[in-house]
């Protein structure tokens, strides 16, 4: 038991409590782009290189309103999937300002070590909440290939009517 006590001694210190929990707009925007990075950074990769490819078409306005026309629906396609891991990220934050808000007026009150404790328990329920999130679009990998399939399908069909 002593030793479990001093282990988790040990990993608090490493972790400095926050001053407030409220969720800023810019919070709420770093977050955002921290789940976005995670999640879709093979995917971004991807969305660069058919953007280049829509630049290609240049003057060209019927080429470029076709290349238009399949990048709007590989975005409709993939929304889902984009939504799906915007909500579940939304779910471990929000829960775990809950948590955290609880700490402050729980375990907070009791001691510092109780306060590190429960602050460092909301905080890694967080992370494995979002790891889930990372997890399940993952798992739908096929069906996002399926769109990014399709879209390219769509911009060689616009190459052969140009």
């Amino acid at each position: 038991m002593r030793f479990i006590l001093s282990a988790a001694v040990a990993l608090l210190s490493l972790v400095s409590p926050s001053p407030t929990f409220a969720a800023s707009p810019d919070r709420q925007c770093a977050r955002d782009a921290n789940v976005t990075a995670r999640t879709c950074a093979k995917e971004c990769i991807s969305t660069q290189e058919d953007s280049l490819l829509i630049c290609d078409a240049g003057t060209n306005q019927t080429l470029a309103l076709c290349y238009k026309g399949c990048s709007t629906d590989k975005d409709t396609c993939l929304k889902p999937f984009q939504d799906t891991v915007k909500s579940c990220s939304d779910t471990c934050f929000s829960t775990n300002d809950t948590a955290l808000t609880a700490c402050e007026s729980g375990a907070c009150m009791k001691g510092v070590l109780d306060c590190r404790i429960c602050k460092l328990t909301a905080k890694l329920a967080r992370f494995e909440c979002a790891q889930s999130c990372v997890t399940a679009f993952e798992g739908n990998k096929p069906a996002r290939q399926a769109c990014r399939n399709t879209f390219r399908q769509c911009l060689k069909s616009c190459k052969k009517a140009s």
